[in-house]
């Protein structure tokens, strides 16, 4: 009986694991983005074709156009899943990616970044 408990337990974590945002960028590392992207030379249109439509599309100061995709995963901690122990302690383990590329005003890619990052998201009495 423990062992079907415990089974049940793990399978539904990992079965509730949520994302959001752009899922062409999960994969992407610095490294696969380079090859993808090329500094003076890639436009908006191989862009979308490569990675599809931008979460955001805003404009700088001076005119110049920036996309930015965004992928964000979330993996509930186990404890989500106790009865009752969830009112104390909860929360998941978030990992974000964002990719930031500029364009110049002949719409040429002029410089990107890439970034990642972790979080903890804490709920119930353990957060306080």
């Amino acid at each position: 009986m423990k062992k079907l408990l415990a089974s049940f337990v793990i399978i539904s974590a990992l079965a509730a694991c949520t994302s959001s945002g752009n899922e062409s960028i999960r994969a992407e590392s610095n490294e696969t983005i380079s090859s993808k992207i090329k500094k003076g030379s890639t436009t908006k249109n191989q862009v979308k074709a490569a990675l599809g439509d931008p979460s955001t599309i805003s404009f700088t100061d001076s005119g110049n156009e920036q996309w930015t995709y965004k992928h964000d995963i979330a993996k509930p901690k186990p404890i989500n899943f106790v009865p009752y122990a969830s009112l104390i302690a909860s929360g998941a383990d978030v990992e974000s990616k964002t990719l930031v590329i500029f364009f110049n005003k002949a719409g040429i890619v002029q410089n990107y970044t890439i970034s990642e990052s972790k979080q903890e998201v804490r709920r119930g009495l353990g957060a306080m």
